[in-house]
């Protein structure tokens, strides 16, 4: 009997040192942030008098999540349990395709209100892809969007759009995350600057037809 305590005393000892130095040596979680100066270029032209209104940014469970995604084949994807985007890959999209939108100056007022009564436009956007691709020593920032301009009253798809961007990151397999994190928020500033484009593009066309 007294054997028997003695060994489970020493299992639970060693069970316990693992635990301990597991914890000490687990990597500490690392947030990155996503985002870019918006500039507000010259306005050449007056805004419209009207309204666009941006609902949040819609985008898969996997996408969505704050851990950093990347890719190790084109049918798997995996996310880094240490490292982490400071806003949701959704969340930071919006907040830069409004940021964006204002600055462009293309129409009267931008709101992200739910409730959209007073808004002549709808831009909707889902996120396809927004990932690190890893790929023998090569890194690259990827990041997908499909977008839909829509009238409010009454109700009619304008356009349906994709903009995408691959971005490689300075240094491959050897740069450090915040490479890839400023190559990754280039490559949403290159996709949300065509959105933006594009939308005053249509927009206008459509105002003047």
């Amino acid at each position: 009997m007294r054997k028997s305590v003695t060994r489970y005393a020493l299992t639970a000892l060693i069970c316990l040192a693992g635990l301990l130095l597991g914890c000490s040596t687990a990597v500490p979680p690392s947030y990155y942030r996503l985002d870019y100066r918006v500039e507000t270029g010259a306005q050449n032209q007056d805004p419209l008098p009207y309204v666009l209104a941006v609902p949040p940014v819609n985008a898969p469970e996997t996408i969505a999540r704050s851990n950093i995604l990347y890719r190790v084949s084109p049918r798997i994807l995996r996310h880094y349990q240490s490292r982490f985007w400071e806003q949701s890959p959704d969340a930071v999209t919006h907040q830069q395709l409004v940021r964006s939108l204002r600055a462009a100056n293309v129409f009267k007022s931008v709101t992200t209100r739910r409730l959209v009564l007073e808004a002549d436009y709808s831009l909707a956007l889902t996120l396809t892809a927004f990932e690190e691709v890893r790929q023998g020593k090569e890194r690259t920032a990827m990041i997908g969007i499909i977008y839909e301009l829509s009238t409010i009253r009454p109700p009619e798809i304008l356009f349906s759009g994709k903009a995408e961007s691959q971005k490689k990151v300075p240094g491959g397999d050897v740069a450090r995350p915040e490479v890839m994190a400023e190559t990754m928020s280039q490559a949403l500033k290159e996709c949300l600057d065509e959105i933006v484009a594009e939308v005053a593009e249509k927009v206008r066309a459509h105002r003047s037809s």
